[in-house]
């Protein structure tokens, strides 16, 4: 399988290390099986392990990356245009390569959740919450069970895991929702096709006077 690349000319980095992980799963090795959720076009991706984290193989047409491409070009150059950015996100730009001409694609893999797993996941929190509120207790297994909001496992662990990071222990629902009616709102507007299954929520970080989190439009 040949690599055609759709990177900026000087990202050597990126691209010699997509060979090498190109090369390994060739040889059946260099690779974990993962699951994303429901939302996400392939259930099952090939993702980099040890000197290849990182890096996601997805079988697919090539132009699903080309449109995600496209996507954050007529955001940002919208985001221009008007004068200012969304208030509740911040937008990132995912490398990838194709790989033959209709074979799949290569690209930078993010651990953490989906906006679609983290609104579910976050939507279920708050219910078990403001039970135990009115109970004035905690739940017991089996009263958390009878809350009908499906988090599937490994979902659960990506959400858990991005919630305790130092930079996130403060994210809300109501924030999340904030985020995901502002970027609907945006490519709504562009008459653009996206959905939160494909966008992957970063880290907030403080910009300027705003606490924000990323948003990176992917292809997985």
């Amino acid at each position: 399988m040949d690599a055609t690349y759709f990177n900026e000319p000087n990202d050597k980095g990126f691209e010699e290390r997509a060979r090498d992980f190109l090369r390994d799963i060739n040889s059946g090795k260099g690779f974990k099986i993962i699951g994303r959720d429901s939302g996400h076009d392939v259930r099952e991706l090939k993702v980099g392990i040890e000197s290849h984290m990182g890096l996601v193989f997805k079988e697919g047409k090539v132009w699903h990356a080309e449109e995600a491409g496209r996507i954050y070009h007529k955001l940002v150059n919208y985001f221009k245009e008007r004068g200012y950015e969304p208030y509740s996100h911040y937008l990132v730009k995912p490398k990838f390569i194709a790989v033959g001409e209709q074979t799949g694609i290569i690209q930078q893999y993010f651990e953490e959740p989906s906006l679609h797993e983290l609104l579910i996941y976050l939507t279920r929190r708050e219910n078990i919450e403001q039970k135990a509120k009115k109970l004035h207790r905690e739940l017991f297994p089996e009263e958390v069970k009878e809350i009908r909001i499906f988090v599937e496992k490994d979902s659960e662990l990506r959400c858990g895991g991005f919630l305790k990071r130092q930079t996130n222990t403060e994210i809300t629902l109501e924030q999340m929702i904030d985020v995901n009616r502002e970027f609907t709102e945006d490519v709504d507007y562009l008459r653009l096709d996206e959905k939160p299954s494909n966008l992957i929520v970063l880290d907030q970080r403080k910009d300027k006077d705003l606490e924000r989190v990323g948003l990176a439009i992917i292809d997985y």
